[in-house]
């Protein structure tokens, strides 16, 4: 008999184990984790989007001056271009202050990247206009000098200095 008790005893534990193994659980659905956009594609999304709400957005994120150069000349781009509406010459000039107050950290490494050829910003030179436009010559001449500082090309025969010189004459006119 210590077979047939041995063989009970056993199919009890095999049944006993069984309940006890772990079912496994319905399978959760889990949504799939979005891949984290970084700074730069977030960047490059703004400045493509052309929306300037999207711009001013992440500009307080970005800590590269580079990067900053990149976002504030696509927003002196988009109002330089709307600047005949006042709210948006008013933005224009509101971010041209930002932009040529942080020019100094900007300057030299657009240079160093520029691989030897004559930097433009254009930002400057759209600031620079604007501000002859509204007889701002003394302010305009002053802006002129610093992209002369900053060793910058205005992309025209005469750079900056005839730029100046150019301002001069209509402000003496």
């Amino acid at each position: 008999m210590n077979w047939l008790t041995a063989s009970a005893l056993f199919v009890g534990v095999l049944i006993w184990l069984s309940g006890k193994a772990k079912k496994p659980k319905a399978r959760q659905a889990r949504k799939p984790e979005a891949p984290e956009v970084s700074r730069q594609e977030r960047l490059r999304d703004a400045i493509g989007s052309g929306d300037l709400q999207k711009m001013e957005e992440i500009l307080p994120e970005l800590v590269s001056p580079l990067d900053r150069h990149e976002l504030l000349s696509a927003v002196i781009k988009k109002t330089y271009a709307l600047r005949s509406q006042p709210a948006m010459r008013a933005r224009l000039y509101e971010f041209g202050q930002v932009y040529i107050g942080e020019f100094d950290r900007m300057a030299p490494l657009l240079q160093k990247s520029s691989q030897g050829r004559p930097v433009e910003a254009p930002a400057i030179k759209s600031l620079a206009i604007a501000l002859e436009e509204d007889r701002k010559f003394d302010a305009a001449i002053d802006l002129c000098r610093k992209a002369l500082a900053w060793g910058l090309d205005d992309g025209t025969k005469t750079g900056y200095e005839g730029r100046i010189r150019r301002i001069k004459k209509k402000q003496f006119a």
